[in-house]
This record gives structure tokens, C-alpha cells and sequence, in this order.
């Protein structure tokens, strides 16, 4: 059985978009261009960060209070929540 080794929760603005597939897929860009709010559970721990991406050919790139956060190995969770919507607590 795999389990998910890693979350990330981003805060994002919905712009007229609907975003479908997973982050890396066409998704419109609606939401993930620019930066938001992010929560990351990777390594048994959450912290808690800013994710900012340039464009829609750019990775997301997410960093925390020391710097660049590094997901670890496996499988990815990703949830997108509204601006007004997220929910910080884990």
C-alpha cells in the first residue's frame, strides 16, 4: 500500500477559471500564476510558506521561514483552495 508522504495546501485566486488536472497539467492558469499563502506537510511536519509562480510554463516554487521547502520523495497531495476560503489550521 503507497501512502501520500507529502500535502500541499495553496491559497490561490480563482480569475474565471476552472482548474482541472493536478499541478505541471494545463490547468488554465487561472489560479497558479503569481504567489499565495501555502501549507506544506512533508517529513512528518507542517510549514508553512508562500508558493509563487511566474508563469504557466514555470514550476511552482515554494519557500518557508529558512528558505527553499524540499517535498520528500513519493506522492503528492495538492489542494487549492480560494483566496477567502482556505482554511490555514493543517
Amino acid at each position: 500500500m503507497t501512502f501520500t508522504t507529502t500535502k500541499l495546501r495553496l491559497r490561490v485566486a480563482l480569475v474565471g477559471a476552472l482548474l482541472t488536472g493536478v499541478v505541471g497539467c494545463d490547468s488554465g492558469g487561472g489560479g497558479t500564476i503569481g504567489f499565495g499563502e501555502v501549507w506544506v506537510f512533508t517529513a512528518g511536519k507542517w510549514v508553512f510558506g508562500q508558493w509563487t509562480r511566474a508563469n504557466r510554463s514555470s514550476p511552482i516554487e515554494l519557500t518557508g521561514p529558512h528558505g527553499r521547502i524540499t517535498l520528500t520523495p513519493g506522492r503528492t497531495w495538492v489542494e487549492l483552495a480560494r483566496s477567502g476560503t482556505f482554511s490555514p489550521l493543517p
